[in-house]
């Protein structure tokens, strides 16, 4: 959600190019979770489907009214890089 969230909300000159990016990385996200899921299912696991238990499940924070792209942009390889060391256990 928080990329949905910068789509949304970025308020600046660069506005017009970052809502384009933030929106194809948005749609990309819900792509991969759709197909991770699938592959989840596959396994005969049961999936979270709930808001409240992804966030008491997640290690990616919430961030909320960010408008700022210097932020958005921050957080975004903040996440990415959490995403990597959880899947992968690769670390910088």
């Amino acid at each position: 959600m928080n990329l949905g969230g910068y789509h949304w909300n970025i308020k600046e000159k660069k506005f017009f190019l970052l809502h384009l990016k933030f929106e194809e990385l948005y749609n990309d996200a819900l792509l991969k979770v759709d197909q991770i899921a699938e592959r989840v299912l596959t396994l005969s696991q049961s999936l979270y489907h709930t808001f409240s238990k992804y966030l008491s499940h997640s290690e990616i924070n919430e961030a909320e009214n960010v408008s700022d792209s210097e932020i958005a942009i921050e957080i975004i390889l903040s996440s990415n890089s959490k995403l990597t060391v959880y899947y992968f256990g690769v670390k910088d």
